[in-house]
């Protein structure tokens, strides 16, 4: 066993994180590279929390859907056949809390971290690396497609939260 089943497994293998594990899941297309999914992995372990892989078809929204209803940790990351890449939560479930083209090893990287985030509750990193061009220089400008409301997802992600645990306590019959 190497030292990364610690931090990322496929669901479906020997590899896999144990069945309890509190971890982010990554969903993605079967013609995905592992390697490609392993960058994901790599943002996810410097923030300390644990990535499981799984493949499945679907579009990118299908498959971060899918993530975040697998995950404890309630927060998935989707990747296409195209590249293209969301992340979702499950309190939030009309449409995924990020989307962005996922085309370059830091940005992956990106993409692990900003869900680990979440996952904790704390901001995510401010700037999504822009993919290197054929000569390797890479523009500074964010590439995310982070709507206004997202800028400041702290306080967003705050209200949804409070919002689905008070709506829970009044279907479950508890007080508040």
């Amino acid at each position: 066993m190497n030292s990364r089943t610690a931090w990322f497994g496929r669901v479906d293998s020997d590899s896999a994180l144990p069945e309890k594990m509190p971890a982010i899941w990554l969903v993605t297309d079967p013609s995905y590279p592992e390697a490609e999914a392993r960058r994901v992995a790599d943002g996810c372990e410097e923030e300390g929390t644990p990535l499981a892989w799984s493949v499945r078809s679907g579009d990118t929204k299908e498959l971060a859907r899918f993530a975040c209803l697998s995950s404890q940790l309630e927060v998935g990351i989707g990747i296409g056949r195209d590249g293209s890449a969301a992340i979702a939560l499950v309190a939030v479930n009309n449409e995924p809390y990020i989307e962005m083209d996922a085309a370059d090893v830091r940005q992956l990287r990106w993409l692990g971290q900003a869900a680990a985030r979440i996952s904790k509750s704390q901001p995510i990193p401010a700037e999504v690396p822009e993919a290197a061009d054929e000569s390797g220089a890479v523009a500074l400008e964010p590439t995310a497609a982070l709507n206004p409301a997202q800028e400041d997802n702290t306080a967003e992600l705050a209200r949804i939260v409070a919002e689905a645990l008070l709506n829970g306590m009044r279907k479950g019959g508890g007080s508040v």
